[in-house]
């Protein structure tokens, strides 16, 4: 019921894989140990597991995140990459995709869907074709009601599940359904769909909320298959901050319910803020003025927003927030998120999680202190003997603007870190300080020399010197 902006879809040119092909292979396998990625794009509690959707697949935990069991395309996924994820009852759904190369630039297809009803024993492919194998065609976001299913797929369309092998678009007016009739592509503002909410609050009614291009859409469903109202919000009669708005939540408290809305001024460009009604759309209040808002989840009546300039949490419905950046794990000083931009949050049962493009944060106690939760492979694992960077190649400007060098020292002693450019000029030597022996560390290179000016892209040595050993790994920067 959450979504992230368009932000996120440089996120997937800059780290996904990309396929040549129209879809992946994949085999059934049991699933993997561990967090699948440290770029967290979703967050999900099915009562049971919390998932986290990150651009290497999906992992859950039941045990507040001290294991995890991971799938990707070697045990059920079609592609590794989550964009959104829902789940009503035994069904999980997720909205996968990939890059796909053209005339050497990468751009973002969609992957559709995998659905799993056993808790990821076993995943069924769906692939409508609003969602899958065309650029931009993907869901940004999935609304699920006991019966159905709504999916908002950007250049495809806000599309509805009657069933696994059967779907439809769901139009805003004629002018619309002409639009996407014409070349099967959604072109018109309201057309273009970012977000998705059920609200089933009334009585033998749904709503389906949505954010698009053209403001918001609400479609009214009582007892007919097609909505039998249609609303449209917008910024010229309902003063909403803008028209473009690419997520949407409902809060839901007492006898309250008030309805939440990151936009922006113009699909090309313009200024950002969040709106807020608590009169079903008719008046909007604006709150975070000037901040991209790309995810909503609520405590009650506390407001969470997961935003480009951090995790923000109010308890006066928008009016001021308390801000959480750089947060470091409370048992592990090493472990710690340098990304700003958040993408994902949630509560559940007063426990707050969020992720980003540098892994996923935990908090039990309103952010006095956190638990960082972070993927990588152990040292020994094959293509990881020795020490290596993380991630690679990675741009000291965008995202996490860090890599981490990870390495594991045989002794006790200092340690230091070395970097050299192509022509083994030292650029930046990083005292580690004394390690212990046999553990495996992480040391953050800003992509600078030691005069702290960025260094020019290309191919970089690490040499980890540690007391009876040297190891050397490489590590490309792209600006």
């Amino acid at each position: 019921m959450w979504k992230k902006t368009l932000s996120i879809a440089l996120l997937f040119l800059f780290l996904l894989p990309s396929t040549g092909e129209s879809f992946l292979p994949y085999r059934l396998g049991e699933p993997l140990s561990g967090l699948a990625g440290n770029a967290v794009s979703e967050i999900l509690w099915d009562g049971e597991f919390i998932w986290a959707g990150t651009v290497d697949g999906v992992s859950k935990t039941l045990d507040g995140g001290q294991t995890w069991q991971t799938y990707n395309t070697t045990n059920g996924l079609a592609y590794n990459d989550v964009i959104a994820m829902a789940h009503s009852g035994s069904a999980l759904w997720v909205a996968m995709a990939y890059n796909r190369f053209l005339e050497g630039e990468p751009f973002p297809f969609g992957g559709g869907f995998n659905k799993t009803t056993d808790q990821g024993t076993t995943w069924k492919e769906i692939r409508p074709s609003q969602a899958t194998d065309a650029y931009l065609k993907m869901a940004f976001d999935i609304a699920i009601t006991d019966s159905l299913v709504w999916a908002a797929c950007v250049h495809g369309g806000l599309i509805r599940f009657l069933n696994d092998d059967t779907w439809e678009n769901v139009f805003a007016d004629s002018f619309a359904r002409k639009d996407f009739e014409e070349d099967s592509t959604g072109n018109n503002l309201n057309n273009i769909f970012f977000a998705a909410v059920a609200d089933t609050f009334a009585p033998d009614t749904t709503s389906i909320w949505t954010g698009t291009c053209a403001g918001i859409y609400k479609f009214i469903y009582t007892q007919s298959d097609s909505a039998d109202t249609v609303v449209n919000f917008n910024s010229l009669q309902h003063d909403l901050w803008g028209n473009f708005i690419f997520a949407i939540a409902i809060q839901r408290y007492d006898d309250r319910k008030i309805i939440w809305a990151g936009a922006r001024t113009d699909c090309d460009g313009g200024t950002y803020a969040a709106s807020r009604s608590t009169d079903q759309g008719q008046t909007w209040e604006t709150v975070l003025q000037g901040d991209p808002v790309n995810n909503f989840d609520f405590d009650d009546s506390v407001v969470w927003a997961a935003t480009n300039s951090g995790l923000k949490r109010s308890e006066d419905l928008g009016q001021t927030w308390e801000v959480f950046n750089f947060m470091e794990d409370e048992d592990q000083r090493d472990q710690k998120v340098f990304s700003m931009e958040f993408y994902a949050v949630r509560v559940v049962d007063g426990v707050v999680w969020a992720g980003n493009a540098d892994g996923l944060v935990k908090t039990e106690d309103n952010g006095e202190t956190w638990k960082v939760y972070r993927s990588f492979v152990p040292i020994g694992t094959k293509g990881s003997e020795t020490a290596y960077a993380y991630p690679n190649p990675f741009s000291p400007k965008l995202f996490t603007q860090v890599t981490r060098i990870h390495y594991e020292p045989k002794n006790d002693g200092f340690v230091t870190i070395k970097i050299y450019d192509f022509a083994m000029n030292l650029v930046r030597e990083i005292q580690a300080g004394n390690k212990e022996g046999g553990r495996e560390y992480d040391e953050v290179w800003d992509g600078k020399n030691d005069e702290g000016d960025i260094v020019a892209n290309g191919t970089y040595f690490l040499k980890v010197e540690a007391r009876g050993q040297t190891e050397w790994g490489k590590v490309v920067v792209i600006k």
